[in-house]
């Protein structure tokens, strides 16, 4: 079976999409901008698709951050609960 020659290069990368901003056309929001928030003692990064998204995240991380597995700690969306990132520790 043969493989876009592409295909193992956007394995490596990987989209992260805004947690809080809703669906626009049935589709998440780009996240490109990267913010800290604080959640159980630890500081994570995470991103967003804007300053607002990253302030209404901030006021309420509990509902946005989920651990995953013991060392993986997620963001999901607050619409659908489905894993739209994975958070990286700092």
């Amino acid at each position: 079976m043969r493989t876009h020659p592409y295909k193992s290069i956007m394995e490596y990368y990987t989209i992260a999409h805004c947690p809080h901003m809703p669906k626009i056309d049935g589709k998440y929001v780009v996240a490109e901008i990267t913010s800290v928030i604080e959640y159980n003692g630890a500081k994570y990064e995470i991103k967003t698709c804007c300053t607002a998204c990253a302030n209404a995240i901030r006021n309420n991380p509990g509902k946005y951050i989920k651990q995953k597995d013991n060392n993986t700690v997620v963001a999901v969306h607050k619409d659908t609960n489905e894993e739209v990132q994975t958070l990286k520790k700092v």
